[in-house]
């Protein structure tokens, strides 16, 4: 019962409330911080401003992880279709039943002599 009771309290709080966030660790009370320059303005409204400056990093930012995404995919897509096709071949082409120079003699004769003679 004490650990049902004290997993509940160690939940984290879901509910929505109008009270005021704690600043994050390292920021005065009151300022915003860019997450790309790490400059520190007074309203949210001049961070958002500065954002737009930040611009071209950000689709940078994004048409590089779409680049990667889309080259793992391309990698996964050709590991499947290798896999597809050695089961395709492996299932098309049995291994004789009587070794590699076994079986019948009009098998034999069927077979072509790629030796090279001098």
């Amino acid at each position: 019962m004490d650990r049902a009771s004290s997993a509940q309290a160690d939940e984290l709080s879901l509910e929505l409330t109008l009270a005021a966030v704690a600043p994050a660790h390292g920021t005065p009370d009151g300022f915003f911080l860019c997450v790309h320059c790490d400059r520190m303005f007074r309203s949210s409204r001049a961070l958002g401003g500065h954002q737009n400056a930040h611009k071209m990093e950000r689709a940078l930012a994004k048409r590089r992880r779409d680049t990667a995404a889309a080259a793992a995919a391309r990698r996964q897509e050709i590991r499947s279709r290798k896999a597809e096709r050695d089961v395709a071949t492996a299932t098309r082409m049995p291994e004789p039943a009587g070794g590699k120079h076994g079986g019948s003699s009009s098998e034999q004769a069927d077979e072509v002599d790629l030796s090279l003679r001098l």
